[in-house]
This record gives structure tokens, sequence and C-alpha cells, in this order.
């Protein structure tokens, strides 16, 4: 794996890494992969304020590296100068879907999952569309923030299928809600979250959560060094088999 450090920003394909003093985000092409279509951001904004992201291109669209790079760019953009954060992640999410839409057209339109944190002092607020999760690891364990746009996902929540066969089931990969289709009903939003030092956000494409257990996430996010912990989810997705592109940002307070 190449290393590749920024100075508190990332936004990369191929095997990329970041470091800053309270996050860090990497992001491997995994084993079967000829090309990496995942894409991270790490970043402080004006404001004290830092952004975090993982895009993962959709799988079988045309160009999904470019459409999760643009992705970044305009959530990066976007939130430059809001001073609230729920709408500011509304009008990125926004911007994101508009400018990945014009990359194409019909069958071969790119598209890409987006999870995005907006931390400010001791809270966050998570915006997400498609199936690229948000974690909170703190005193009380690791929990799942998000909810994916996904098929699988629809079936467990009506009651039609459980998480094992979820899990197993070959309809795994397909999302319902992406940047860049048709239609645009905007991201989720979840917060705003207190966080207290030792607590420790996750963001993750589906080549990571969907190959590592969450106690093994949980075991391994109870690490005190972020780069050894980002560096260890990522190995593991790789030695479970590493089919998919594999991402991961984590943030740990000061």
């Amino acid at each position: 794996m190449k290393w590749l450090f920024g100075r508190g920003s990332s936004r990369g394909s191929g095997s990329a890494a970041t470091l800053d003093r309270e996050f860090v985000a990497l992001t491997d092409i995994g084993v079967k992969r000829d090309e990496n279509q995942d894409a991270v951001l790490a970043t402080r904004l004006p404001g004290s304020r830092i952004v975090l992201a993982v895009a993962d291109g959709v799988g079988g669209s045309h160009d999904g590296a470019a459409a999760s790079h643009l992705a970044l760019e305009c959530v990066e953009e976007a939130l430059q100068d809001t001073h609230h954060a729920d709408t500011g992640l509304i009008d990125a999410y926004a911007l994101a879907h508009q400018e990945v839409g014009r990359l194409g057209s019909g069958e071969r339109r790119p598209a890409t999952t987006l999870v995005t944190a907006l931390v400010h002092g001791s809270r966050a607020w998570i915006a997400n569309v498609g199936d690229s999760r948000a974690y909170l690891a703190d005193s009380n364990g690791l929990r799942q923030l998000t909810e994916d746009h996904s098929w699988v996902a629809d079936q467990v929540r009506a009651g039609k299928m459980s998480p094992d066969e979820a899990r197993r089931s070959e309809m795994r990969n397909v999302i319902t809600r992406a940047i860049g289709t048709s239609g645009d009903e905007g991201p989720d939003i979840t917060g705003p979250l207190v966080l207290t030092p030792g607590d420790t956000l996750m963001l993750s494409s589906d080549g990571l959560h969907g190959l590592v257990s969450a106690e093994e996430i949980a075991d391994v996010l109870a690490s005190d060094d972020l780069e050894s912990a980002a560096h260890e989810l990522v190995q593991l997705a790789r030695k479970a088999g590493g089919p998919d592109n594999i991402s991961v940002v984590l943030y740990r307070p000061a």
C-alpha cells in the first residue's frame, strides 16, 4: 500500500492517506479491482470547522471515479462559507447532485454514494445518500448513524429479510439512491451529535463495512492511534478478500 500524506486534507483514488491531529483518511484499491472509484475528503474549513466525507463511485456506472471526486469537490466548495450546518449540507448535496448529473446522460450516467460529517466544536452533523456509512464509537459501544439506501436495506426495514440474509444476498450492492441519478430526494441528515473526547466518528464505503464486522470495527477503534486503526481496518477488509475499493475516514476530537 502506498501512503500519501497531505497537510490536513485528502481527496484521492488509488491508495492514499491523510493524517491530522484529529483525523485520518485512507482509501485503497482493494485486491480485485483495476481502478479505485472511491474518494475521501478530510479537511479543515474556515470557522474552526472540519469536513469529512467518503464517496463511492457506483459500480458499473461510466466513470464512477470522476463522479466520486466531483462530489467531494462540490461538498468542500459549498461548505466553505455556510453558517448553518443542516441547510449547508443540503445545499452541498444539491450542488453535487447537479454537477455529477452533468457528467453523462442515459444509461451511462455516472453516479456516486456520498456520506459526509461536518464537525464544529463538540457537535457533528451527518448527511448521506447511498450505502456508504457513518458510525460512532463511544462509551456505549459502536452504533451505525446512517441508514443505507439500498434494496436489501429496504427489505430488512420491511421485515422481508433478516440482516444475515441481506449480507449474503446477491442484491446487497444494489442502491436505491445516489448522487447524480435522476430524481433528487436530498440527503438524510442526522445531528447535531454531541462528541466528547475519546469518541470516534467513522465514515466508510461498503468495501470496508461490507466485509469487516461491527465487532471487529469496535475492537480496532478502541486503539489510541487513529493512523494505525485506519490502516488495520483496511487490512482486515483486504484479508477478507478485498473485492471492492476500501475507504475509511476517522475523526476523534482532541
